[in-house]
């Protein structure tokens, strides 16, 4: 069974969203195209893994997806233009897609490493292509805002368009421990996990809470995430790029956390059940 997971929005930041202009916060033509929030082909490759694909947005809303790709669960809002959502932006899925076939071959391994070559992703034209990737994650998080209901960061166009920092953003690669111990779990019991994750959206306010100064999210394959951060006074954050073995940084989770998972995979390979 595949499975995509969100947290739902935080209804108290409901006075700093608007209800958006209706144009492509990249170019800025009609936005007429929906971006998917997990690729169409990740999402069919779940799918085709057997079992339904099922969409999580808190612990009372599951459901699962039919189609990979209408699903309002899958897709963003209208934000881009089809232009902007299709052959503008081709180098950048292309990157993505490769990065992601590296990273499931590789995934059981990767709990133990301390960075991810960018040359074994890529060859030799790992500077370019990790440019590309670092655009997509760009393009991943202009949506993510837009859809919350924000305004994109000019920083985030500026380098969708060529430029080669992000002004005010910060991208790194990270693994958690929560969902490796999880994975760890499952795979007691003959499962894995194979799922999307897509981390909340923290604000950070001014003192007077009438302004963003921050915002904050990731997205993750399995256990292995980039986590994304908008600063607006932090001009120039270090990314992952253009470091050729950016750091895969540990994002650990509390004792009580790890113990809970832990419990809960004694008593599936005991075979015991869970209280009903």
């Amino acid at each position: 069974m595949g499975n995509q997971y969100e947290k739902p929005r935080n209804r108290e930041l409901d006075y700093l969203r608007h209800r958006g202009s209706g144009t492509c916060w990249w170019c800025g033509r009609v936005a007429n195209s929906r971006e998917h929030k997990y690729k169409r082909t990740d999402l069919d490759r779940l799918q085709n893994e057997g079992g339904p694909l099922v969409w999580g947005g808190d612990p009372d809303r599951y459901h699962n997806v039919r189609s990979t790709k209408k699903s309002g669960a899958v897709r963003f809002r209208r934000s881009l233009c089809q232009a902007c959502n299709g052959a503008r932006s081709q180098p950048f899925d292309r990157a993505y897609d490769e990065y992601v076939a590296f990273i499931w071959r590789h995934v059981e391994e990767m709990w133990s490493w301390d960075d991810i070559p960018m040359d074994w992703i890529f060859g030799d034209d790992w500077p370019t292509k990790q440019l590309d990737l670092a655009r997509y994650f760009a393009k991943h998080f202009g949506c993510r805002i837009s859809e919350e209901g924000f305004t994109v960061p000019s920083g985030i166009t500026e380098f969708m368009n060529g430029a080669e920092t992000a002004r005010n953003i910060r991208m790194c690669f990270s693994k958690h421990e929560d969902i490796w111990e999880l994975h760890q779990a499952l795979r007691g019991i003959g499962g894995e996990v194979t799922g999307f994750w897509l981390g909340g959206m923290v604000a950070y306010l001014t003192r007077d809470r009438s302004r963003i100064l921050g915002l904050e999210t990731n997205v993750l394959l399995g256990f292995i995430g980039v986590e994304l951060f908008w600063n607006d006074r932090e001009p120039i954050m270090d990314s992952f790029f253009p470091h050729k073995n950016p750091v895969l940084n540990r994002i650990t989770a509390t004792p009580e956390v790890i113990e809970e998972i832990r419990a809960r995979r004694r008593d599936l390979e005991s075979g015991d059940t869970l209280g009903t």
